[in-house]
């Protein structure tokens, strides 16, 4: 996003691999995030899954293969510009 600071990189991506893993949008992920399996998960695969708004699943012929993370600017704008 406009004005987004460079750090916002690695929240893109953390909100996208957790999209993708899970076949998901990441703001979907966020009410559960501290429960026992999605923490496990987020844990085993190296704390690298954000599971909060702003990213969407890319599906093709029903597989997951892959997912946009967007950050810098609110979690809602983010998810509509990753789904847009």
């Amino acid at each position: 996003m406009d004005g987004a600071i460079w750090a916002s990189a690695y929240g893109c991506q953390g909100k996208a691999v957790a999209s993708s893993a899970f076949g998901r949008p990441s703001g979907e992920l966020q009410a559960r995030a501290d429960s026992p399996t999605p923490a496990g998960i987020r844990q085993r695969s190296g704390a690298e899954m954000i599971m909060g708004q702003g990213a969407v699943p890319i599906i093709v012929g029903g597989e997951v293969v892959g997912a946009c993370g967007v950050g810098g600017g609110p979690s809602e704008d983010a998810e509509a510009c990753a789904a847009g």
